[in-house]
Formats: C-alpha cells, sequence, structure tokens
C-alpha cells in the first residue's frame, strides 16, 4: 500500500521551539543562581515571555516532554543542545505536558521557574508538580505530570479492558442514548477521566463511533454534537464537586482533542448550539498552535474542495491576526501539497479562492446600512402588524419562504444569471456559487433542482465563457460532501430517487466515483452496489484515476471490485 513522506515540522515551527526551549532552560539556570530582583532573572524572564509570546501567536503552544527532545504536534524537535538541555529538566522535575496559553505575565514565568527550581525529590513526595501548579491559580500555563503512581500500579489493572468497567459502559451507554443523569458512581468516574488527557480521549471516541451509516461511514454533525455533549458533562460534574479542578479539567478537554478526527474538531467549532457549549469551544479553540489549525484547514480543504464562510468564521476566530493567518495557511498549503487532493487540477483555482475568503472574511459587503436598518426596525412594524391582524394571504407567504421554495427559486435565478452572463469573470464566480448551491441541494436529496444545475453546467463547459472554469466545477461537484452523504444513503431511495441520482453522476463525470466509494467497498453484490459498478464503468479508462483509493485498501474484496 503507498504511503505518504513522513510528517515533519517546518522550519519556522522548529525555530520557535528551538527559541522557547533555550528561554526556559537559561530562565531555570539564572533563577537557581541569583535572586529575583536580580537584573540576570530579569532579562532570562523577558527572554522567555517573548519567545513564549512568539510561540503562541496570541493562542496556545504545547511541549510534549521525553527524557532525550521535546515533542510538538506529536513530532520530535530535533534535538539540539538547547532542546535537549530543556527536555532533562522538564523531564526531571516529572513534567509531561506544558502548555504555553497566550502570553504569560511575569508572575506567571516566575511561578514556572520556581517549580523548575525546586527539588524533584520534594515536588513527588507533596503530590508532583502538576498538583503544587495548580495551586498557584495561573491559567496561562498549564502541566500535566507523569503519573508514576498509575504506572507503578498491577499492569493487569491498567489495561484498555480493565479501564472499560461496566461503569465506563454505562457512561458511554448514557451519553450515547442522550441522557444526562449519572448515579453516584459514574459521576465519580467522570470526575476521574476530567483529570486524564488520554482517558477523555478514549471516552470520546467511544461515545462518538456509534454515529456511523449502515456503511460504516462516519456521521461526522452526530459525532462533534455527542462528542461536545461528553465535555459538557464532564465540565458539569467537575464544576459542582470540584470547582477548583474546573480550570485543569478544560485544558484537558482542549488537549484530547489531538486524539480525536480532524473533521470532528472543526465541526465542533462550527457548533451553533447558543451559549451552551461556547466556554467548551472557545478553550479548545485556545489551545491550537499553528500546526492543529494547519490540519484542521488542510482536512476541510481536501474534503470539500472548498472553503466557506462558515470555515472562513471559525478560522478568524482561531487566528485573528493576520500573521498567523498567513503562517497558518502556508502550512496547510505544504500539507495539501502531499495530498492527491494538491495534485488535482482543480487545487490551484480552489486555493486560490480559499486564499482570498479566509485572509478577506468581512460581512460589511453583503449587509447594506439601508437592510442593517430595515432589520433593525423590524420588530416595531411585526407589532403593528399583529394588533392590526394578519392578512387571509399570510399563510401562502410563508410557504413561498420554505426551504424547498427558497432552493428552487436560488437555481431558477442562479441558472438564469449563468445563462445570460457575457463577462467570464464574473461567469467564474458565478459557477463557484453554483458548485456551493449543488453541495446544498445534494445534502437536502433534491436531485431534481441539482439536474438542473449540472445540465448548465454541462452546456457551459462546451461554450464560450468561461467554458474551463464550468468544466472544473463540474470536477468539484464530484468531490462534494452531499454527494458523499446522499451516495452512503442509496439504498434507502426509491426507483425515482436513484434514476435522478444517477443522471447526477452522469453529468459530474468520472470524479463522482469518489463519492461512490462506500458502496464500492461493499463484499457482496448487492443490487446497489452493481448499479454503483456499472455507472463506474461506463466512464470507461477516465474512471481509473478515481479507483485508485480502492485497490490500495487491504481488503481482498475492495480490492476485487477496483478490479473489476
Amino acid at each position: 500500500m503507498a504511503t505518504g513522506p513522513a510528517p515533519v515540522l517546518s522550519s519556522e515551527l522548529i525555530r520557535q521551539s528551538i527559541a522557547l526551549a533555550r528561554a526556559i532552560s537559561a530562565g531555570a539556570r539564572s533563577w537557581a543562581l541569583y535572586p529575583p530582583e536580580h537584573p540576570a532573572v530579569s532579562a532570562a524572564v523577558n527572554r522567555l515571555v517573548l519567545a513564549t509570546r512568539d510561540s503562541t501567536a496570541g493562542a496556545a503552544f504545547t511541549f510534549g516532554v521525553t527524557a532525550q527532545t521535546l515533542l510538538v504536534a506529536g513530532l520530535p524537535v530535533p534535538a539540539e543542545q538547547p532542546v535537549a538541555e530543556a527536555a532533562r529538566l522538564l523531564h526531571d522535575h516529572d513534567i509531561l505536558q506544558v502548555t504555553f496559553i497566550g502570553e504569560p505575565s511575569t508572575d506567571a514565568v516566575h511561578g514556572l521557574l520556581k517549580l523548575l527550581s525546586a527539588d524533584p525529590d520534594e515536588l513527588r513526595r507533596t503530590g508532583g508538580p502538576a498538583r503544587a501548579w495548580d495551586a498557584t491559580g495561573i491559567s496561562s500555563i498549564a502541566i500535566e505530570q507523569i503519573d508514576y503512581e498509575s504506572i507503578l500500579e498491577d499492569k493487569a489493572v491498567q489495561t484498555p479492558a480493565a479501564r472499560r468497567d461496566d461503569v465506563w459502559k454505562s457512561i458511554v451507554n448514557s451519553v450515547v442514548s442522550g441522557q444526562g443523569a449519572f448515579d453516584e458512581a459514574q459521576q465519580q468516574r467522570l470526575l476521574d477521566i476530567a483529570g486524564s488527557v488520554y482517558d477523555i480521549g478514549d471516552l470520546a471516541n467511544a461515545v462518538a463511533a456509534p454515529k456511523c451509516n449502515m456503511d460504516g461511514s462516519p456521521l461526522i454533525t452526530a459525532q462533534a454534537a455527542t462528542v461536545l455533549a461528553v465535555f459538557r458533562h464532564l465540565a458539569g460534574i467537575v464544576n459542582v464537586m470540584e470547582p477548583e479542578r474546573i480550570n485543569s479539567a478544560m485544558r484537558n478537554m482542549a488537549s484530547s482533542t489531538g486524539m480525536l478526527d480532524p473533521n470532528v474538531v472543526l465541526k465542533m467549532l462550527q457548533s451553533d448550539d447558543g451559549t451552551q457549549d461556547v466556554s467548551i469551544v472557545e478553550a479548545i479553540t485556545a489551545s491550537f498552535d499553528d500546526e492543529k489549525v494547519a490540519q484542521l484547514l488542510a482536512t476541510a480543504m481536501a474534503r470539500d474542495g472548498r472553503a466557506t464562510a462558515r470555515l472562513a468564521q471559525v478560522f478568524d476566530t482561531i487566528a485573528p491576526d493576520e500573521d498567523r493567518k498567513r503562517r497558518v495557511l502556508t502550512r496547510a498549503h505544504s500539507m495539501l501539497s502531499e495530498q492527491d487532493f494538491g495534485k488535482s487540477g482543480q487545487f490551484k483555482a480552489a486555493w486560490a479562492s480559499m486564499e482570498a475568503l479566509l485572509l478577506n472574511y468581512d460581512e460589511t459587503p453583503f449587509v447594506s446600512a439601508a437592510y442593517q436598518a430595515s432589520l433593525e426596525g423590524a420588530g416595531a412594524r411585526a407589532d403593528l402588524l399583529v394588533n392590526r391582524g394578519l392578512p387571509p394571504e399570510m399563510p401562502e407567504w410563508i410557504e413561498s419562504l420554505g426551504e424547498a421554495n427558497v432552493r428552487a427559486l436560488s437555481v431558477v435565478l442562479m441558472t438564469d444569471l449563468l445563462r445570460l452572463e457575457e463577462d467570464p469573470a464574473r461567469a467564474a464566480d458565478l459557477l463557484r456559487d453554483l458548485v456551493v448551491l449543488l453541495d446544498d441541494l445534494f445534502l437536502a436529496g433534491d436531485f431534481d433542482s441539482a439536474l438542473l444545475v449540472l445540465r448548465e453546467l454541462k452546456q457551459a463547459s462546451t461554450g464560450t465563457i468561461a467554458p474551463a472554469e464550468a468544466r472544473a466545477a463540474l470536477a468539484a461537484a464530484g468531490e462534494l460532501a452531499g454527494l458523499r452523504d446522499a451516495a452512503g444513503m442509496l439504498a434507502d431511495f426509491d426507483a425515482a430517487t436513484r434514476k435522478a441520482f444517477t443522471e447526477c453522476c452522469e453529468l459530474v463525470g468520472p470524479t463522482a466515483i469518489r463519492a461512490l466509494h462506500p458502496v464500492l467497498q461493499s463484499e457482496q453484490e448487492t443490487p446497489i452496489y452493481r448499479q454503483a459498478r456499472d455507472l463506474a464503468v461506463g466512464f470507461g479508462a477516465a474512471a481509473v484515476p478515481h479507483l485508485v483509493g480502492l485497490a490500495d485498501d487491504a481488503r481482498w474484496f475492495v480490492q476485487r471490485n477496483a478490479a473489476t
């Protein structure tokens, strides 16, 4: 099976990591040699504050600790002398992970250097560095310690199977079924879980796992909502039973997102559940370093083939400053260039569109002053209308604003505009908007409207106004998440809907095969599989590049299907 190049840290991230490691070890030496008011200590503290600010860029930066080197995003920093020295210092003090959030104050840095100058044996006798740090109440730096007590316990007790006892299973079942009440034993276990990044991630993955389609593909929205429910329960239990640990628990939840599917994490950040999960989402957002944000962007771009306004909002929240935006985009571009999507023909245009949206996101052009004033007066006008009585046409008016009618109107207006447009640049913009509309139509199961749009794209691909962009739009339609979701429900469609879906795939072209992968992975030759197979075969040789993923699958029957 083909494998890509091993992931590596960017040169800029390595530079920042080495500078921060050097500042930590130099600061600890100065603190041990001189009193806090000495100029040498002041200079060392200032260097550490500046190095931290450079690394976090207003968000968060995490060092994982081993005896030999430091880890960033799970990858080792080159073990230069400052890195190795800082790793030994942190490891000798039983620190497993240290996270800097934003720009720490001078008092926070003083507290860290004091901790690193303490006798390691004395720290262990008093419960370890994490307990000592929690006692300071400083939240801009988070410390997770090596739990030697757990490591030295009976190995049989530490197996995953033993941890997943009846209480653990009952918690999973309660969360999956949507129940919010826990008995005393469950509450105590949730309190224990909140103290471990690994246990939180393990529980989050366990409750998300059942939220899948019949073919095993994940229901990302449902998984994200379920994981947020877990985090909400954990925060609630800690806040009631041990409120002094709430900051530590929130940091652990944020760190545990590294164990989750990036698609799920991104959906969590896009949650629109009102204020219920705002503090949790904000804590997660604050914990992301540049590498994590770039990974999320690359995942979303590879999945959807485009950037959305909602993604731009999330990106603007995580990386509000221009410099960090550009650093993250550069890293995301590097990640994507190593994937199949980054080597595809439509990547250049898609990336340019994404870069423009993410760097220039602004709602002002879409909300005029007159419209804003109209919105502000809507409440008073509604009260007046109610007092006068509703007109008899009101039910028809409301029906005209229904989702189906709005979608149908969008299809008519946008396809008419495409036929009338004579400017290639404006036509290209309109084609991109039509691809976004197609995604909504697929998600809604409105294949009849999707057919109208696809026929217009097909006609435009042989016309004289932006034909290349129209062909790219058709190819991009095959990568849409909505088409993949629709393909996953093919078995539930009636004959007429399956026929419309098949025609949509035929108009899209060979890239539609990617959406059919879950169906084409069937071990049994079901009617749905035969339909998808015949559709793929009908594309002829053009289908081959889109079947490579099936040919690389380890399962023999999937390889058989690809060969067929």
